[in-house]
């Protein structure tokens, strides 16, 4: 009968895994991919429901987590703890101590187990893999969320109630990623080489960037010495691009540097100051 008993602490154990699983891999997934798992059928857009309504599914992984936890803490120290007593007993320890040392060492051991195979085991590779986790586990989530609605709805308001008391606001969601943030997502991944971060990043600062920083005045611009035929605006455009050579001086742009399809002839732009 131990075994059986020590099977059903297992048990109740891999459940509150399952749980604690699906709770993070809910909350890692990103809105592009709960979008895509949406795409892919009733259980990608049970998953999507779940997601849009926090305290659906945390209050109803909470239950699920609390119950189970605490079933396999109750009947592991009901069960095991008589047969692990019973054992230090007959090998010649006293009936109290027996009692204590069993009692001490059936907690330790359950929550050990639980940490590991209840808790950290389960996130963790929930974290790796968010979307198969959710689309596994999201729709029995689901199901348990609308069998449990009256338990969600007193949670939720006792909750809100709890949130404005400490001066929360439990309509708000998670803040909206920065372009620091975003900046530090794309610079950390791990296919992009160290040019294409480069650009990247250039590309964000284009925003803070004037006009003058990256072109130069018309007055300074050259263009084809009249009289200009078809072939040579046809030349202009199909030559092969090269560097620009360097501006007149006082009409540098301050930053990027352009290529340009320069043709046959150029004139000075009027008004350029000469070298």
């Amino acid at each position: 009968m131990m075994w059986l008993d020590v099977i059903v602490v297992l048990a109740l154990i891999v459940l509150e895994g399952l749980f604690a699983a699906v709770e993070m891999a809910l909350v890692t997934l990103r809105e592009g991919q709960v979008r895509g798992l949406a795409d892919k059928g009733r259980r990608g857009r049970r998953v999507q429901m779940l997601v849009s309504d926090p305290n659906r599914f945390l209050s109803s992984v909470q239950i699920g987590v609390t119950l189970s936890a605490l079933l396999a803490a109750a009947f592991g120290a009901v069960t095991l703890t008589d047969s692990v007593a019973s054992a230090l007993r007959d090998a010649g320890m006293g009936s109290e101590a027996a009692e204590v040392f069993g009692f001490i060492g059936v907690t330790l051991t359950i929550s050990y187990v639980t940490l590991v195979v209840g808790e950290l085991a389960p996130k963790r590779l929930a974290i790796q893999r968010a979307e198969a986790t959710s689309l596994l586990l999201g729709p029995a989530l689901y199901r348990l969320a609308v069998l449990s609605r009256p338990v969600i709805w007193l949670l939720s308001v006792s909750t809100n109630v709890v949130v404005r008391l400490l001066g929360g606001d439990p309509r708000t969601r998670a803040e909206a990623i920065t372009e620091d943030e975003l900046r530090g997502l794309v610079a950390a991944h791990e296919s992009l080489t160290a040019d294409e971060r480069t650009l990247i990043d250039e590309i964000f600062a284009v925003g803070d960037r004037q006009v003058r920083e990256v072109m130069l005045p018309l007055r300074c611009t050259r263009g084809p010495d009249p009289p200009v035929t078809v072939g040579d605006t046809s030349y202009a455009a199909t030559d092969p691009p090269v560097r620009r050579p360097a501006p007149e001086r006082g009409c540098e742009p301050q930053a990027a540097r352009r290529r340009y399809r320069p043709g046959r002839a150029t004139r000075r732009g009027r008004g350029c100051p000469r070298r």
